[in-house]
């Protein structure tokens, strides 16, 4: 009994998708955007959510799964009254930044004064919502030439 709990401890500790910063499977992300657009439509926010600025569809290509499960729920549950904002602080709260924000951070903060870059922008809870795939190409902008940084993040993003 012993080793199959440590067999499934250890196991478990591997990093599934929804920790492990990748993104959800898009078969499964299109559904959960259908049920987000079906409770937009019936509150007629079109793409939206209430005020708040969110597109399901680009947020199921560059979001990691966990994150994008939490405000997709969120969303879903919001009423018709809601701000979207709400989602977005309870998503952040739910979700922390993982390994590789955190070498973006170190990377960021290493160049933040030679290359004029704003603190924010080195925050790792800036970028605690993106896939590790995305994050990573934000990391080698950020090695590039001062110069190109911008342009380089904008071309990720």
């Amino acid at each position: 009994m012993k080793r199959v709990l440590v067999v499934l401890v250890v196991g478990g500790c591997g990093g599934s998708s929804a920790s492990g910063g990748d993104p959800i499977q898009m078969a499964e992300g299109a559904d959960l955007c259908q049920t987000f657009a079906t409770h937009a439509t019936s509150c007629g926010w079109g793409g939206n959510i209430g005020a708040y600025d969110w597109n399901c569809g680009e947020a199921l290509a560059v979001w990691r799964e966990d994150a994008f499960r939490e405000f997709v729920d969120c969303a879903t549950a919001l009423p018709c009254s809601g701000n979207g904002t709400t989602c977005d602080q309870q998503t952040r709260g739910a979700v922390t930044p993982l390994d590789y924000h955190d070498t973006y951070a170190s990377h960021c903060n290493a160049r933040v004064t030679e290359c004029d870059l704003g603190l924010a922008m080195c925050d790792a809870s800036t970028w605690e919502l993106y896939t590790r795939s995305i994050v990573t190409q934000l990391t080698a902008c950020i090695d590039k030439p001062c110069a190109e940084i911008s342009a380089c993040i904008s071309s990720v993003l």
